[in-house]
């Protein structure tokens, strides 16, 4: 009687105890959700997620935020280079703040934020992250940089500003290091030499506290918000071992006689309460190049932009939907080693198709050649101060060009050339066909010596899907 008993109930004891589980995993669930909702930070910045590119550099695919002004070359250009374990974002106030006054040009470095992280060591020395801002500043040219670094990048903005002493007409250190001791030596050693998994359970411990954690409270005041110590969380994490291991093997750091060199002004700042380069570390770098006794403080004002642009929705585009459907840029034409591209017009406002994403995505492209007949809806002064020279060379739609606008293209084409043999000319009316076309191909005929089929068929193949109709 006790078993039939016992045996009867089996089944209620066995849903009981599946359903005590279940609402018991749900509500952990529920509750694991909502500590991580708790921790989650605000997201980026919506400035910085619209500027924000990849770009092939030196072999790899590096994440920028690039947004040019369109005051052009009366602005200078803000360079931003994080350090160790950093990440663009981490200058996002700085960048939506003097985005609206000058152009700008933010990084992540190679293994950090968006982008690559390759194995090979060599690409995470000094003179390797050096080259990597060298060749962005190339680029994307200004006659006025300006290099705002902090910590780790403070030594290679100072590299920087030794390669391009020409553009590079001030520095910012945020919390620099001066000089390399013994004992950071030492811990750069004791660091290469531990296993990957040691140190990142270390890392883990860590960060226990989430952004209370002493991971966070090295990096952040005291008094720093809730929003702002998630994202030094997040950072922190995103962090990777592997590349701070492979970064500190070729790590390098300016001597003194660098500094010596440096012949811009340099503002340098440091954190009263910094944990990790406390302001200390700045006085020797005053002392290389400080006068004495000369009457003066050691810091002159800062130049102040005292005027700010106002945004205008000037540009309008007309059969918006035919352009977005028209590809963006032909194949190379014409028999090198520079050629022509026959593209649409770019506009402003098109994530794919505006000034800084054609920086970003052609750099083989040195000169644009306008033929359209009104105002483009791009602001043109965005390639100022950059590797593309725009021209304007405006012609009448739906009429052939006139011999004497075809002579006055071959003849600018043909200077572009000789000055910058190697790079491509980006030609566009409209939508890069019929009056493009018609351009294009009269070079090859009169300059390349095409015959006129052989000029229209290589055009139409390079220039999908209809030629020049």
């Amino acid at each position: 009687m006790t078993a039939s008993h016992h045996w009867t109930n089996k089944p209620a004891t066995i849903a009981s105890t599946a359903l005590a589980l279940y609402v018991g995993y749900k509500l952990w669930t529920h509750l694991y959700q909502y500590r991580r909702q708790q921790l989650e930070p605000s997201p980026t910045s919506t400035f910085v997620t619209n500027h924000s590119r990849f770009v092939s550099v030196n072999g790899k695919r590096l994440r920028i935020c690039h947004s040019p002004h369109e005051l052009g070359s009366r602005v200078p250009l803000l360079v931003f280079i994080h350090g160790v374990g950093g990440q663009l974002e981490q200058f996002e106030k700085q960048i939506e703040y003097f985005g609206l006054s000058t152009h700008i040009l933010a990084v992540d470095l190679c293994g950090y934020g968006g982008s690559d992280v390759p194995e090979s060591y060599d690409y995470y020395t000094t003179d390797a992250y050096v080259n990597d801002i060298v060749e962005l500043l190339q680029r994307y040219k200004s006659e006025e940089t300006i290099l705002i670094c902090h910590s780790y990048g403070c030594a290679i903005g100072t590299m920087v500003a030794q390669r391009l002493p020409e553009s590079v007409k001030a520095l910012v250190h945020i919390c620099p290091k001066a000089e390399v001791t013994q004992h950071d030596k030492d811990n750069r050693n004791k660091l290469l030499k531990t296993p990957d998994w040691v140190v990142n359970m270390a890392r883990m411990i860590d960060r226990m506290g989430g952004p209370h954690s002493a991971s966070v409270n090295r990096l952040v005041h005291k008094s720093a918000s809730e929003d702002l110590r998630r994202k030094q969380l997040r950072w922190n994490k995103e962090s990777r071992t592997s590349v701070l291991k492979r970064l500190t093997a070729g790590l390098r750091y300016p001597t003194p006689a660098d500094f010596q060199r440096i012949q811009c002004p340099l503002l340098l700042l440091a954190g009263e309460d910094a944990m990790l380069e406390r302001w200390e570390h700045v006085t020797p770098i005053i002392s290389t190049f400080l006068i004495k006794d000369c009457g003066l403080s050691t810091m002159d004002p800062a130049w102040q932009i005292t005027r700010k642009s106002q945004k205008e929705e000037k540009w309008s585009l007309k059969n918006t939907e035919k352009w977005i459907n028209t590809p963006i840029i032909s194949a190379p034409v014409g028999l090198g080693p520079g050629k022509f591209r026959a593209m649409k017009v770019l506009r402003q406002t098109d994530i794919d198709h505006s000034p800084s994403a054609f920086l970003a995505k052609h750099p083989e492209v040195g000169f644009i050649v306008d033929i359209s007949l009104d105002q483009p809806p791009y602001r043109t002064t965005d390639f100022e101060a950059t590797s593309i020279t725009y021209t304007k060379l405006a012609t009448v739609s739906k009429i052939p060009p006139s011999r004497e606008d075809v002579d006055r293209f071959i003849r600018h084409c043909k200077a572009c050339w000789e000055s910058r043999p190697n790079v491509d000319i980006a030609v566009h009316c409209h939508y890069g066909f019929n009056r493009t076309g018609f351009m294009v191909c009269s070079y090859l005929i009169e300059v390349q010596k095409y015959t006129v089929s052989e000029a229209l068929q290589h055009f139409e193949q390079a220039r999908p899907p209809r030629g020049i109709r």
